[in-house]
């Protein structure tokens, strides 16, 4: 898969906050969330589809610990927790907790890239006029 690169500026994680100071109550309500395995796994999932420009950026840098991003990102998009809240929570985490939403993130992460490198070759060539943003977002199914 090749590198893409969009200016941190058009990220939706950037535009949301993800990278803004930590506050100390909201680590242990992050651990409570992340606690709840299946409803940080849904998180991971909506995440993906909803921030398509971080995600086309972040996700197909494989020299960046993707796994820790998505969870990371899902924290944020889920209950605006900002990422140093996330390292921080995942610290106290349990490890069974870890174990599961990492095989979770690693599921949205393939099926990310499934439908991303799928979604590449449905694109005849750069810039069409005809496709629209809805078209496009119909890749990423919200079911």
């Amino acid at each position: 898969m090749r590198r893409v690169y969009k200016p941190y500026y058009e990220w939706e994680c950037f535009l949301a906050g993800m990278y803004d100071p930590v506050r100390e109550k909201s680590v242990v309500e992050c651990l409570v969330f992340m606690s709840n395995v299946d409803f940080f796994a849904r998180a991971m999932y909506d995440v993906s589809i909803m921030w398509p420009v971080t995600m086309e950026d972040k996700l197909t840098n494989t020299s960046l610990n993707r796994v820790a991003f998505i969870g990371q990102a899902a924290c944020c998009y889920a209950k605006g927790f900002r990422c140093g809240e996330v390292k921080a929570a995942w610290k106290d985490l349990d490890a069974e907790y870890k174990l599961r939403a990492n095989e979770e993130a690693r599921k949205v992460i393939r099926l990310w890239e499934m439908k991303y490198t799928n979604g590449l070759k449905n694109i005849a060539k750069p810039g069409r006029i005809d496709v629209i943003r809805k078209e496009y977002l119909t890749l990423f199914p919200l079911d």
